[in-house]
């Protein structure tokens, strides 16, 4: 005994402690395997029932609902044991006494050891009951009975999950949770409820189409076989729908017919067809009549689908009736076409016909009865599939109006060529034009005209015809509505309309805006060509001394001495570079063409807006000149010899054409220098121009305005029986007021001048015109009066119609009461006895009545007072007519300021001119002086001393150094000089060019008198310097006498005069001729020899003169005539006077007369589009609006449009002239 217990009770007490907390934590640890094992078994089960649905149980093996169960309690069973393996060893005694020594905070080893020694003596049950005292009351792993809990729960939630997810397939897939409940009624088929047939017929008629339904409830999909007689088997696979009835469709059955049905699993499903013969329809054969406007043949058509056919085609159908088949017919549901039988040809043949019209799409089928049979049943025929007919659709014309292609303005009279293209599938019946005018005053009735333009027939058309505007009375901003209308030549005449177009006819403040905006325009593109032809230039230059235009020439050595190897080749890429360069001088080149034509269409736009005067008429053909002259034919021919040179790759023949087209770009560079600073000249002139129009017209609409508002009449000054009319005259005298006279629109107009006024003035200021500019800024004071009074004119009839409108309420109130008044009278006489005390209830609302409108006749006068002051004040500062007047005088004095700043700016410019040429003609005559100076000096050393000294030597090559600087910047000014007019003509800019050339040979020479015969050359240079410097002097001081002469700055009235002069010279001179066959000896003495002499110097005169005029003039007319007054001259000189001879003078005389005309025209045959002419049936061609007779015939007809399609526009331009020219001559 030891401590009160024996030896071994201690560690039997120890024992048992340990024992039975062993057995409670194995209970804990089985109710988790037990959870977790239903789990898993309840998890695989509701994969499976997941993965047998959708009928896939019975397409998978009949094993795999049994595999799956097997699974499912195999995969359970695996998860016990091994779970259960697992808790064995964690709860044997060793682990179990570990996981308390743990838990209890035990020294390791000593409960395993208190256990082993506690039978073996006193120390060892001592050692057991230390250890036992030291374990707490309870459990002794209180935490492994928390984890074994932890796992039951766990696992038991894991169950419930895997019964919910059983529970979720079943309602996915029912049909996998039947084959999982039974999967031995899922082997063996029997799951499902067995398949079968609905209303299956036990014999048909042979070749009727039978569609068998079958009922496979529950399954996804069935497989259908079938075999007619004599035919192998052919399966079919059927997807079952929702409902479980699926069709299957046989088709004609024309043999006893086997049909069986299966799922996979259930028993099979059989059914036969029996066939008997019937009557059917055979030998179909169709024929198209199509509609005659087509024009095609008849043909045979396939009874196939699909049938397509024209609209109205015309079918004819051919077929035979056999076995009993009788009264067929065609029916599309609408119509019913019986086919006619004819006599049999045979037993039970009978051929049957009929005919069909195919209007549009539809199907036709066939129809058809049977003779009865013996036993009196009746089978109905075989029947041919259905006819489905498709139209071929006839599609509407198209049309299209390519000229104009837009909106366009027009003027009031004249002409419009209108082009008109169509087209249709099979032709184009009929062409007209619908044209419509629309009132600027919104006014007047609308009158639709038609035109005719065509009646082809073809399928495409392509002409027009011309609108013509006389008669029209079209006013500033009418329109005209075009439309073009095609019919085709079907029987239903289908119709298209093109999209409209617009003629406008613009206000003359709209053509000035329109001109202003264009003119500007037109300026900044001419400077930006200019700045493109200077890169351009620069890199021909550069390119031109590249050295990749050569090779190594070692290469062409070792070769054939051929033609092309005597110069040097070019690189590839130097060549495409050249060709590159070449491209976009063709193309800048067509730029500039295009600008030369919008000069010419602003040139047409300030006439248009009558702002075109001689002075700028002249600067606007100067313009057009200049630019037609800009692309030379030289450059024409130097870009020829650069693409051919490249072609060959010959690098020298390149290089040359390359340094040669620099010069010419050169040229076309400062062509276009000058004609961009003309332009910029013109749009200032120009928008000074219409500026100055516009406020004139502006002035004149309000003083019209003026007029109209002191014509008013006013209430004030009327009597009380006076006013309704006056106000129903001033009602009806509104509408007549036109939206020009309304003072709120010409305050707005009169804002608008404002600003372009003072943007003007920026503008010139800008440009360096400093006349123009200061002119113009005086005029904005008297713009801005205006523009003041005119919105004071608008606010007070604004105040005025207010207080009328006032006026007239009161008036009506006024009216309203004395009506009451003398109602409510009558109504009291005419009353009854009875009907007093309604009389007095009368007068009391009578007198109510009268008492409101005293206090409003009260307050009424009480702002009628109101009113009055402020008609008072409004006396004071003026009415609307007199500040409208006072407008139009400051706009009508701003008009009259703007016209003296273009005059002021002309001169200005004109003076210009004068100033440098002035200083140009001191100068070039210095320079002469000082050239003719030294070669004087320069013979003298010459003859005295045989040289002149070295010292001298250098300081004459200094001077004449300095001498050709001089002449450099002289021809500098002179060349700036000629930017800006006519005036200074092209002979003194070359003269001066020459003797720029001629000075620098002479310093040249100068720097070679070291070399024999240097002397000799230096003062003969000198000489021909100083002689081409006095020529450049005599062509300056000519210029200069004309600019003294002159009455514009651009020289074209000048001009015009000249000729007028020159032509009075040749007739006088021609009379002259004439009188020499009177002479003694005729023509051929002596006398009129010497006579015709003189006349010959005369006629030499005149050349000379029209070789001046010939510099101004940018037609090229002048300088041909003058080329043929020199012609004359020598002809008279060398063999006197002929008929030959005469005739070609009084041919020059007509064409002297008839230059100015020319000139005023500038090639107006040029301009506008060309009418197109419309393909006939015979391919003749004409003109569309018919033929012309009489004076308006031409002898020589001129080519069409299409005809100078291939032409460029310069040759377009001469052959047109030709003709033009041709017909003019022409006896009529």
């Amino acid at each position: 005994m030891n401590g009160g217990l024996p030896n071994g009770a201690a560690g039997s007490t120890l024992a048992a402690r340990l024992s039975g907390e062993q057995r409670a934590l194995q209970w804990r640890a089985m109710s988790g395997v037990f959870t977790v094992t239903v789990a898993v078994l309840l998890a695989v089960l509701a994969l499976l029932v997941l993965a047998l649905g959708d009928g896939r149980w019975m397409t998978w093996p009949r094993a795999v609902p049994v595999l799956g169960w097997l699974a499912a309690l195999g995969g359970a069973a695996f998860v016990a044991r091994w779970r259960r393996q697992r808790h064995t060893h964690a709860l044997s005694v060793a682990a179990l006494a570990g996981t308390i020594e743990r838990e209890q905070q035990l020294r390791s080893g000593s409960l395993r050891g208190a256990l082993e020694v506690a039978s073996s003596g006193p120390l060892g049950a001592r050692a057991a009951q230390d250890v036992a005292a030291r374990l707490t009351n309870g459990p002794l792993a209180p935490n492994a009975a928390r984890a074994f809990s932890k796992q039951a729960l766990i696992g038991a939630g894991l169950a419930v999950g895997g019964l919910l997810m059983v529970i979720s397939a079943a309602r996915v897939s029912p049909d996998g949770l039947a084959a999982v409940q039974h999967p031995v009624r899922a082997w063996t088929g029997t799951l499902l409820p067995a398949m079968a047939f609905e209303r299956v017929p036990t014999s048909v008629p042979r070749g009727m189409p039978i569609t068998l339904n079958i009922v496979a409830s529950g399954r996804s999909e069935v497989v259908v076989s079938r075999r007619a007689e004599g035919e192998a088997w052919r399966d079919t696979t059927l997807t079952v729908p929702a409902s479980g009835v699926v069709p299957f469709a046989l088709g004609p059955v024309r043999a006893l017919t086997l049909v069986r049905v299966n799922d996979g699993r259930a028993p099979e499903l059989s059914a036969q067809l029996v066939v008997e013969d019937r009557g059917w329809i055979g030998d179909v054969a169709l024929r198209a009549q199509y509609p005659g406007y087509l024009g095609r043949a008849d043909e045979t058509l396939e009874p196939v689908p699909p049938l397509r056919v024209p609209r109205g085609t015309r079918v004819h159908v051919h077929v035979t009736l056999r076995g009993g088949a009788r009264e067929a017919f065609l029916t599309n549901g609408r119509d019913t076409i019986a086919l006619g039988a004819s006599t049999a040809t045979g037993k039970d043949v009978v051929p049957a016909t009929g005919a069909i019209v195919i209007d549009r799409d539809e199907q036709w089928r066939w129809g058809a009865s049977a003779t009865p049979r013996a036993d009196g049943a009746v089978l109905p025929p075989e029947l041919p599939d259905a006819l489905p007919f498709t139209i071929i659709p006839d599609m509407p014309p198209s049309v299209s109006i390519v000229a104009p292609v837009t909106d366009t303005a027009i003027g009031p009279t004249g002409s419009v060529p209108v082009i008109v293209m169509a087209g249709d599938d099979h032709g184009v019946g009929r062409i007209h034009l619908q044209v419509w005018r629309e009132a600027a005053s919104g006014l007047g009735t609308v009158t639709r005209q038609r035109i005719d333009v065509a009646a082809p027939g073809s399928p495409l058309f392509e002409g027009g015809t011309t609108l013509t505007l006389d008669g029209r009375s079209l006013e500033p901003g009418d329109k005209l509505h075009v439309t073009a209308v095609a019919t085709d030549d079907s029987p239903w005449h289908q119709q298209s309309q093109s999209a409209e177009v617009i003629l406008r006819v613009p206000t003359l403040a709209e053509q000035r805006a329109i001109a202003r905006a264009m003119a500007d325009s037109l300026a900044a593109q001419a400077q930006q060509l200019a700045q493109q032809e200077r890169r351009l230039q620069q890199s021909t230059s550069d390119a031109s001394k590249s050295r990749d235009l050569q090779s190594n020439s070692n290469e062409q050595s070792g070769g054939s001495k051929s033609d092309g190897a005597k110069s040097q080749s070019m690189t590839f890429s130097a060549a495409e570079k050249a060709k590159q360069l070449a491209r976009e001088q063709q193309q800048l080149g067509a730029r500039v063409d295009s600008l030369r034509q919008n000069a010419k269409e602003l040139e047409s736009r300030l006439k248009n807006a009558n702002a075109l005067d001689t002075s700028l008429a002249g600067r606007m053909r100067d313009i057009q000149k200049m630019l037609r002259d800009a692309m030379t034919p030289e450059m024409q021919k130097q870009l020829e010899a650069l693409n051919k040179s490249t072609d060959r790759l010959s690098g020298t023949e390149a290089q040359q054409s390359m340094q040669q087209l620099s010069e010419q770009q050169k040229q076309m560079r400062e062509q276009l220098e000058k004609s961009a600073e003309m332009l910029k000249r013109a749009a200032l002139e120009g928008a000074m121009q219409t500026l100055r129009d516009d406020a004139r017209d502006l002035a004149k609409a309000q003083q019209q305005l003026a007029n109209q508002l002191d014509g008013k009449p006013r209430q004030g000054q009327q009597q009380a029986g006076q006013q309704q009319a006056g106000e129903q005259g001033t009602q009806q005298g509104k509408p007549q007021q036109g939206a020009s006279q309304d003072p709120r629109s010409l305050a707005e107009q009169t804002k608008q001048i404002e600003r372009e006024v003072e943007s003007l003035a920026k503008r010139l200021q800008e440009s360096g015109a400093r006349e123009g500019a200061t002119k113009t800024r005086e005029a904005q004071p008297m713009v801005n009066q205006a523009a003041e009074a005119m919105q004071k004119a608008a606010q007070q009839q604004a105040q005025q119609r207010a207080q009328e409108q006032a006026q007239q309420r009161e008036q009506q109130m006024a009216q309203q009461g004395q009506q009451g008044q003398q109602g409510q009278q009558q109504a009291g006489q005419q009353g009854k006895p009875q009907g007093q005390q309604q009389g007095q209830q009368g007068q009391q609302g009578q007198q109510g009545q009268q008492g409101q409108q005293g206090q409003q006749g009260q307050q009424g006068g009480q702002q009628g007072g109101q009113q009055g002051q402020q008609g008072q004040q409004g006396g004071q500062q003026g009415n609307p007519g007199d500040q409208a007047r006072r407008a139009a005088d400051a706009m009508d004095k701003a008009a009259q300021q703007l016209a003296a700043a273009r005059d002021a700016q002309v001169s200005e410019w004109k003076g210009e001119l004068s100033d440098q040429l002035d200083q140009s003609i001191n100068e070039t005559m210095q320079l002469a002086r000082q050239q003719s100076d030294l070669e004087q000096r320069m013979r003298q050393g010459q003859g005295g001393q045989g040289q002149p000294g070295q010292q001298g030597q250098q300081g004459m090559q200094g001077e004449q150094s300095a001498l050709q600087q001089g002449v450099q910047q002289a021809a500098e000014r002179l060349e700036k000089a000629g930017r800006t007019s006519s005036l200074l003509s092209q002979r003194s800019q070359k003269a001066m060019g020459d003797a720029q050339r001629r000075v620098q040979q002479a310093t040249q020479a100068m720097q070679q008198q070291g070399q024999p015969g240097g002397n000799e050359q230096a003062q003969n240079a000198m000489k021909d310097a100083a002689e081409a410097l006095n020529q450049a002097l005599s062509s300056l001081v000519r210029d200069r006498e004309k600019v003294n002469g002159a009455q514009s700055a651009s020289g074209f009235q000048e001009m015009m005069e000249q000729l007028k002069q020159l032509a009075q010279q040749q007739g006088q001179l021609n009379s002259q001729m004439q009188g020499l066959n009177m002479m003694p000896g005729g023509a051929k003495g002596d006398q009129a020899q010497q006579q015709a002499r003189v006349l010959a110097r005369q006629q030499r005169s005149v050349a000379r003169d029209l070789m001046d005029v010939a510099d101004a003039d940018q037609t090229g007319r002048t300088d041909a005539l003058a080329r043929e007054a020199q012609t004359l001259a020598q002809q008279i000189e060398r063999s006197g006077i002929d008929p030959n001879t005469a005739a070609r003078q009084q041919q020059l005389y007509r064409r002297l007369l008839d230059a100015g005309r020319f000139l005023e025209q500038d090639e107006r045959d040029d301009q506008g589009p060309r009418e197109g002419k419309a393909a006939n049936g015979n391919g003749s061609t004409g003109r569309v609006d018919g033929a012309q007779s009489g004076r308006a015939a031409n002898k020589f007809a001129p080519p069409t449009w299409n005809e100078l399609r291939g032409l460029g526009p310069e040759e377009r331009r001469i052959v047109i002239e030709y003709f033009r020219r041709l017909n003019v001559s022409a006896p009529q």
